[in-house]
């Protein structure tokens, strides 16, 4: 599954080296990238909800405890109403999408 998940910020804490992504929710998921893709590039039922200026997309297999095997970063561009994809965000995150 493609899980999508929405945050209000991107700092990493220079003491600790943690991302801190303040508030964070899971919109949804999609059996197929493509049709997640186009819910988030185009901003499906106002996910960015004014407030989440990262949007994250994880394909996590079915199971328990299982870690993302990849991931697309997208960021809301505010003049053309809709998420750019971005370069990939590395950090030592388990899953966005649980925690």
């Amino acid at each position: 599954m493609y899980f999508i998940t929405g945050f209000t910020k991107y700092e990493v804490d220079e003491r600790t080296h943690v991302p801190d992504i303040g508030s964070a929710r899971t919109f949804g998921y999609y059996a197929n990238s493509n049709d997640a893709k186009e819910a988030v590039r185009h901003n499906f039922c106002d996910i960015f909800e004014s407030m989440y200026d990262y949007m994250v997309i994880e394909h996590i297999e079915e199971g328990l405890y299982q870690l993302a095997s990849g991931r697309l970063f997208f960021k809301w561009n505010d003049k053309q109403k809709e998420y750019e994809e971005i370069d990939p965000i590395e950090d030592c995150w388990g899953n966005y999408a649980f925690g």
